[in-house]
């Protein structure tokens, strides 16, 4: 149930921080950071549950509760997201030209940097540079633009790769990246203890792959679910809120029912060290550890980047439902092939 907590926003988080006008670059930069961060937080939570096998079931229980508190508090993050503004009859035959020099000197709260289609009678000029003044937007200027028109109509949209002057230093950037850090680790840690409890609940009595497979059914569910809510309730300004509603309705039942959970208390390694060690010396074991690390980084780009891809995408197209085409991408994903392939996991594992 908490993998179906998780279906409303781990598919957004990158889209998020994109919205609130964080780079590609970035947003990459911060993604490829956090595996590091998995690598140290999990083997310490492994350790610290092997230490105390008889509290288990609560750190289980505060790991669900702080994960989706963190992803909750996204809520609190001031907006900043992508917006459109139209112009109408500007002169182009003489535009106001912006001064290259001044522009590090541009306000957070007043200016905006702006990439502008402007159209002559029949003629469209496109991927113009400007700034406008928020506030004042029949106040705009351009810089490199060598227009052969008198008058002209404009579309302009922030320009998110470039109209970061203040971002980085303000408290929606850090809020963002200290929660998504703070609860994506969770989620990690959670996986494998969550992982571990299962196995040592239904011991080889049933097939993991089988139930492993309900959460990747609910996955898809909540993910197809929220981006229709999301994209409903969003209007002309989009808002996660339902998203975050689902997710903590789910996070919900989840806890109620992992309190009625038994967890049975299984013999702690004499030295967790040496069982670590002779773990690694497995030359299966290996094999494993490298096959996980290639498959991660190749799904790191479909991750971190698909739905980045969709959203640039569906601006240059036009193509509304943005929200609700991307919960049925995961929803095609999970409710088809992962189905499948967790249904019959275990008989290619035993192949």
């Amino acid at each position: 149930m908490f993998v179906t907590a998780m279906g409303p926003i781990l598919p957004q988080l990158s889209v998020y921080g994109r919205e609130l006008g964080i780079s590609p670059v970035v947003m990459g930069t911060v993604t490829g950071i956090l595996p590091i961060l998995f690598l140290l937080s999990k083997p310490a939570f492994g350790l610290l549950v092997d230490v105390l096998r008889h509290y288990r079931k609560a750190i289980f229980l505060g790991l669900i509760l702080a994960t989706s508190l963190f992803y909750a508090l996204l809520y609190f993050v001031p907006s900043r997201f992508i917006s459109q503004y139209h112009f109408k009859k500007i002169q182009c035959s003489q535009p106001e030209t912006c001064k290259l020099d001044n522009l590090e000197d541009l306000s957070c709260n007043s200016t905006s940097r702006v990439t502008c289609d402007l159209k002559c009678n029949k003629d469209t000029f496109k991927g113009i540079s400007g700034i406008i003044q928020l506030g004042l937007q029949d106040n705009v200027c351009f810089y490199n633009a060598s227009l052969d028109c008198s008058v002209c109509d404009a579309i302009c949209d922030d320009d998110i790769e470039n109209n970061t002057h203040c971002l980085y230093t303000s408290f929606t950037f850090w809020a963002f990246i200290i929660l998504i850090s703070l609860g994506t680790i969770g989620f990690n840690v959670l996986n494998s203890i969550s992982d571990a409890i299962c196995f040592d609940v239904i011991e080889d009595e049933y097939d993991y792959g089988k139930q492993r497979v309900w959460g990747t059914i609910g996955f898809g569910i909540t993910a197809l679910i929220s981006g229709y809510v999301v994209q409903y309730f969003s209007g002309n300004q989009l808002t996660y809120t339902p998203a975050l509603i689902i997710m903590l309705i789910c996070t919900a039942i989840d806890f109620f029912a992992c309190i009625k959970l038994e967890i049975p208390i299984i013999q702690a390694p004499k030295n967790i060290f040496k069982s670590l060690k002779d773990l690694l010396n497995n030359c299966q074991t290996i094999v494993f550890i490298f096959y996980a690390t290639m498959a991660g980084i190749v799904d790191s780009f479909v991750v971190y980047f698909l739905f980045w891809y969709i959203e640039d995408f569906a601006l240059l197209t036009k193509t509304p439902n943005t929200k609700l085409l991307e919960g049925l991408i995961v929803a095609a994903q999970t409710l088809g092939a992962e189905i499948i392939f967790f249904y019959i996991s275990g008989k290619i594992w035993n192949f």
